[in-house]
């Protein structure tokens, strides 16, 4: 029988592994994400959650596995530099920390990825950073540095600069953790503005709040396997797995 490849399918981990010395950190993760879901990832620290991020786009190289973006698939143990450059075109991060250019204002930033990586002229690629700062409400914030810019205001420059790039996929990798209590809400806000535009999105976060609220797909790992996977309603609110319960648990209390 002929096998029909679904095209529906924006990201595919085929049974990822990844150990550091003795520590296995992922044991052989199995995910397939839609185009235009939003998948939440939840789970304790050092449940293998930003490693996965991680081993999506190369930042880390898996042991074993194989990664798929937009129907590119690149195997874990895959030596090209230009094959894994193809497939990290396709998505773009979102960091805890921000990792914006300290030297770069918040436009210059944005602006980076379009010039240096897309080859785009600077007029054009500041029109669209100046355009897309606007709809994080930063465009009034553009000529400012990172110095000059409250945490939440970097990482919406974050999130910005990631939408530039036109990726096929956004990864989040706790995207709030770093920021005060009173910051959270505006850079939630503008990750559920880039949720309306249709972007496939896989969001790492202990937001339960948001995830509840934001998020198509919740997906609880641990121990560096998916333990649970479902609409939110289900593995948040009537989570059946054990594990995922007691999470849950801790969380709330």
């Amino acid at each position: 029988m002929e096998k029909t490849i679904d095209t529906d399918i924006m990201l595919s981990v085929k049974n990822v592994h990844k150990r550091f010395d003795d520590n296995n950190v992922l044991n052989g993760v199995n995910l397939d994400i839609r185009k235009g879901e939003i998948a939440v990832i939840l789970g304790p620290s050092g449940s293998g959650k930003t490693t996965l991020l991680r081993c999506i786009n190369f930042l880390e190289k898996a042991d074993t596995g194989s990664i798929c973006v937009n129907h590119y698939t690149v195997d874990c143990q895959c030596r090209k530099a230009s094959s894994i450059r193809t497939l990290r075109k396709k998505t773009s991060m979102v960091f805890q920390q921000y990792n914006l250019f300290r030297n770069r204002t918040a436009v210059q930033n944005v602006m980076e990825g379009m010039v240096v990586v897309k080859g785009m002229g600077k007029k054009q690629a500041q029109e669209i950073a100046e355009s897309t700062l606007q709809e994080v409400g930063l465009l009034d914030k553009k000529d400012f540095f990172p110095s000059q810019l409250s945490g939440g205001q970097q990482q919406r420059v974050g999130i910005a600069r990631a939408i530039v790039m036109q990726p096929d996929v956004i990864l989040f990798d706790e995207p709030t953790s770093a920021l005060d209590p009173e910051l959270v809400g505006e850079v939630l806000k503008s990750i559920s503005d880039v949720a309306k535009l249709g972007i496939t999105m896989v969001i790492v976060t202990h937001e339960i709040a948001f995830a509840k609220e934001v998020a198509t797909r919740a997906i609880f790992m641990e121990g560096g396997v998916v333990v649970e996977d479902g609409v939110p309603e289900q593995v948040i609110n009537h989570p059946k797995a054990k594990r995922t319960q007691e999470f849950l648990r801790r969380i709330n209390h």
